[in-house]
């Protein structure tokens, strides 16, 4: 009987200990799985309402609520996106580089703005423009004037040269996964946000600098 009992425990122990560790492992997961869920929904929320923006602007229930309220410079980021997006033309060089640059001029703005913005049809470009005329800040304004020098600044029809390639610091060779990695980096070194405490002098430099680095990218990945 003692024997037995001992059998007896002895599997019992290991299987609770299994059973414990799937419950507990079982919690974890569904705590992780909720946190992702609860993520996804709150993307798709973020989209839609970014598309509403897109296609209606002046909503009179979201210009209320925008009033005093920290959303409002989000949404003015958006605007300037898509302002910039029809200056763009379709180009997809210079929507590309609007991709780019877009997160290091305007780092204030919903992460997915502009993979939203380029999945929205029927946007109101005009309303658009009114909407961040009057609400953006002047810092904004300068903002959005070097986004826009930034994403036009180069001849799309012009091929890239080697000279292109030696801005970014790269060979003929590399690789659109390398141009666009090291473009990233050199803009935010140049970005003129990271300027403060330069001369006027240094700042136009850092300024020029930077809208090189985007031309060059921008011929560079035409033509890739």
């Amino acid at each position: 009987m003692i024997n037995f009992r001992n059998h007896i425990f002895k599997t019992l122990v290991p299987v609770t200990a299994i059973l414990c560790g799937l419950g507990i492992f079982g919690l974890l997961f569904g705590f992780i799985g909720g946190i992702f869920i609860d993520q996804l929904i709150i993307n798709y929320r973020r989209k839609n309402n970014l598309k509403d923006f897109f296609i209606n602007p002046e909503n009179k229930d979201r210009t209320e609520k925008l009033q005093n309220n920290p959303e409002k410079h989000k949404l003015t980021a958006a605007a300037a996106a898509a302002i910039i997006r029809k200056e763009c033309s379709g180009d997809p060089a210079r929507i590309e580089i609007l991709a780019a640059a877009f997160p290091q001029i305007f780092p204030e703005a919903e992460q997915h703005c502009i993979e939203t913005l380029l999945e929205t049809n029927n946007i109101d470009y005009a309303a658009l423009s009114v909407f961040f005329n009057r609400t953006a800040s002047e810092e904004q304004k300068r903002r959005m004037k070097l986004l826009s020098d930034t994403c036009v600044i180069f001849q799309p029809d012009k091929a890239s040269t080697d000279e292109d390639y030696a801005v970014l610091g790269l060979s003929p060779d590399s690789s659109k996964t390398e141009v666009r990695k090291i473009y990233l980096k050199l803009a935010a070194q140049f970005h003129p946000d990271k300027a403060d405490g330069l001369s006027d002098e240094q700042k136009k430099i850092s300024e020029d600098a930077f809208k090189r680095i985007a031309e060059s990218y921008g011929r560079i990945i035409s033509q890739q």
